[in-house]
C-alpha cells in the first residue's frame, strides 16, 4: 500500500528517483500512465495487469472509451540500479513535470505531480469539500476530515 507525499526532482534527462520505501512494493518493472487530473500514475506491473484484465471484461461502449483513455498512454518502465525511472517526454509534458515534483501514494499506485499543481489540486478539493460537504459523506464516515 502506498501513502504519504514526498518532494523529489526530475533531472535534465527525465529521470526521477523512486523513494526507497516504495521500491520493494513497486518491483523492477512498472507501468506509467496519464492520470485524470494532470498527474501521472505509477503502478506495479502486476497491479496494472490485474486492472487491465478486469477492464477487458467490460463490453459496453463507455467502458471501451475509458479503457482506451487509460491504456493508450501506458508505458512500461524499468527501475535502474540507482532506483530511478526514465519518464518519457510525452508524459512529462502532459503532467508539466520539470524540476520539482511531488510523489504521492494512493493505495495501490503512486502519483507524480507538478509541485504547484499538486498544491492547487489539494486546495480545489478542500474548497469543493467545504462548499458541498454532502458529496463527501463516505469520506467523513471513514473518519477523514479536510
Amino acid at each position: 500500500m502506498f501513502y504519504g507525499e514526498q518532494d523529489y526532482s526530475i533531472d535534465d534527462k527525465g529521470r526521477m528517483l523512486i523513494p526507497k520505501e516504495y521500491r520493494a512494493e513497486l518491483g523492477e518493472s512498472i507501468m506509467l500512465m496519464r492520470g485524470v487530473d494532470g498527474q501521472l500514475y505509477i503502478y506495479p506491473k502486476q497491479v496494472f495487469d490485474e486492472k487491465r484484465q478486469r477492464m477487458a471484461q467490460f463490453d459496453d461502449t463507455e467502458s471501451f472509451r475509458l479503457t482506451r483513455l487509460a491504456f493508450n498512454t501506458a508505458v512500461g518502465c524499468e527501475v535502474d540500479k540507482q532506483g530511478r525511472i526514465l519518464i518519457p517526454l510525452r508524459l512529462r509534458a502532459y503532467a508539466g513535470l520539470d524540476g520539482q515534483v511531488v510523489i504521492a501514494g494512493n493505495e495501490d499506485h503512486l502519483e507524480v505531480w507538478n509541485s504547484d499543481e499538486y498544491e492547487n489540486a489539494f486546495v480545489r478539493l478542500k474548497n469543493q469539500f467545504r462548499q458541498k460537504p454532502e458529496e463527501f459523506t463516505k469520506i467523513r464516515e471513514a473518519g477523514l476530515h479536510l
